[in-house]
């Protein structure tokens, strides 16, 4: 009898036992981090994500190792093999060799994500649309533990539409450009919060740089989208619009124009403004609020740009 249960007992280990060759295999695991991406209750994370760079650091803060996401599933990163103790994980979305360069340091504290990718003209073309996730884990032998992770968006979108009171002398095309633009973040972390949930996000360093977008018109008209990365309550860029050379607008404080409007960066988790910038005859701009769609009517008012 005691043989037969010592048989039964072996089968079922077999049975049930992990596979180190098989990524699906969960039970293999000290650690699994599942990311999502969530927007008004939705998980957003297949439409939004495209790739993530997972980096471990140790109890002391050191760098452990780059580990990569599952290859069946982006949104889950298996931990094994760890020594036992404190993990910080940070996780960064959608970094690019183009546009993002991510230094992960010796320590948590020299980790850096840097805009790159700068023009001819010093400027910096649209951002990656980067999210971000800061995750603090305990690892403890024979102990699995399954982490939900929430990516936190990391980037700023502005829509700009211009319109002309008369038909506009300028050729050509037009270029939009953002000045003192939050251009690099550390790994520390502060958060906002809504109704029902909390947003880490990382913290700005104090480097400022520009951004700017080609944009062609259209039945005299202008419609374009600038990228950057997150803005603060301390840091609202200003916008200004060439034609070649010449300046069509004044340099618009885009600060007094959201303080006016009760917009305020920090507060909100996913920054995506829209303006219309309106210009008289006389060549002044008004800056006001919009709504993408809304017709592209003159409305008399708003913040003056010039």
């Amino acid at each position: 009898m005691k043989s037969r249960l010592l048989i039964l007992g072996l089968l079922a280990t077999l049975l049930t036992g992990c596979s180190l060759d098989d990524d699906r295999d969960e039970c293999c695991y000290d650690a699994i981090l599942y990311f999502h991406e969530t927007v008004n209750g939705v998980d957003q994370f297949k439409r939004d994500i495209s790739s993530l760079r997972h980096f471990v650091y140790d109890t002391n803060d050191n760098f452990y190792s780059e580990v990569e996401s599952d290859s069946g599933d982006l949104q889950r990163l298996m931990l094994n093999g760890l020594p036992e103790g404190e993990y910080t994980v940070i996780t960064i979305a959608n970094a690019s060799d183009e546009h993002t360069q991510i230094v992960e340091g010796r320590t948590i504290e020299e980790l850096k994500v840097l805009m790159a990718g700068k023009q001819a003209d010093d400027s910096y073309a649209n951002a990656d649309q980067l999210f971000w996730n800061m995750q603090k884990l305990r690892i403890v032998k024979n102990e699995q533990r399954t982490i939900l992770c929430a990516l936190s968006n990391i980037h700023c979108h502005l829509h700009v539409y211009v319109k002309w009171r008369s038909l506009p002398h300028y050729v050509g095309n037009f270029t939009m450009r953002l000045y003192d633009v939050p251009a690099d973040y550390l790994a520390g972390s502060y958060y906002t919060m809504t109704r029902n949930s909390v947003y880490y996000f990382p913290v700005e360093t104090k480097r400022l740089v520009e951004h700017s977008k080609e944009v062609s018109p259209y039945n005299f008209e202008l419609d374009g989208e600038l990228i950057t990365h997150r803005w603060s309550d301390e840091s609202i860029p200003a916008l200004q619009i060439f034609n070649g050379s010449e300046s069509v607008t004044g340099l618009i404080p885009l600060e007094r124009a959201f303080s006016e409007w009760m917009w305020y960066p920090s507060r909100q988790p996913i920054q995506d403004y829209s303006i219309k910038v309106e210009i008289d005859d006389q060549g002044t701009a008004y800056v006001n609020r919009w709504t993408p769609g809304e017709i592209l009517d003159w409305e008399d008012g708003g913040i003056i740009g010039r």
